[in-house]
């Protein structure tokens, strides 16, 4: 016996320059360390550790505003909305609610040091 079930449609992924997300989200400050840690645009650190006090702080918060620092694999920061635990790094609270469900994803490119091969 078959069921004809009805799947949802995967969420599809909206791209944002890291100005995109500054100009759209307001970005929490991180109370526990207002000096130091990782920012987005000019002001006070935004960044939250995964751990201890702040990671609780963090998953206590709407889950709707809550944004996951994760290391790529190719090297570059991804900044993606929800609460991821896999290559996360830390975590980022804006003010406003993600307006429907879907995937944010805010590429972050790292600096590389050239390497020997590069040069040659």
């Amino acid at each position: 016996m078959t069921h004809d079930t009805e799947h949802a449609p995967l969420p599809e992924t909206v791209q944002l320059t890291e100005e995109e997300f500054a100009e759209r989200y307001t970005t929490v400050p991180n109370h526990f360390s207002p000096e130091g840690g990782w920012t987005i645009g000019n002001g006070p650190c935004d960044f939250f550790d995964t751990h201890g006090e702040q990671g609780e702080y963090v998953r206590s918060q709407d889950l709707e505003t809550i944004w996951t620092l994760v290391d790529g694999n190719d090297g570059d920061l991804y900044l993606i909305n929800g609460l991821w635990m896999i290559n996360r790094v830390g975590y980022v609270l804006t003010r406003e609610r993600l307006p429907e469900r879907g995937m944010v994803e805010v590429h972050i490119p790292m600096e590389r040091e050239e390497t020997e091969e590069e040069d040659a």
